[in-house]
């Protein structure tokens, strides 16, 4: 599913899929530019995901927005692990979150630039 705008054709995406290289081919092959990835992942999976989101984004050309949870996940008291992130095109990440902040991580697209919005 691609949702457009006027600046953008933006790929969704939830947890497993999300980490699958064909997922993720077929968003860029569709025109998408943007990958928006909503997980719930454990701690101990999180580096594996960041690297592999940098390199779609690198190999897709795309920028890739990945949220994560925080806290009990999954039967799992320790739960998710966090660290929400922010990948350009070129697969520099620009922005993560750590393993506990309950924040919002949000990227002006034309700007580039990256802001953490607290809850109030």
């Amino acid at each position: 599913m691609l949702i457009e705008t006027r600046q953008h054709r933006l790929a969704l995406a939830i947890c497993y899929e999300s980490l699958q290289p064909d997922h993720v081919a077929t968003s860029a092959s569709l025109g998408a530019d943007v990958y928006l990835a909503s997980v719930a992942k454990h701690a101990r999976g999180m580096d594996e995901a960041h690297a592999s989101y940098a390199t779609f984004a690198r190999v897709h050309a795309m920028t890739i927005l990945m949220a994560n949870c925080v806290g009990p996940c999954d039967g799992d008291p320790n739960g998710g692990g966090g660290r929400s992130a922010a990948w350009l095109d070129s697969g520099a990440r620009v922005a993560a979150l750590d393993g506990t902040q309950e924040n919002l991580l949000m990227l002006d697209t034309a700007t580039l630039a990256t802001s953490v919005l607290a809850p109030a």
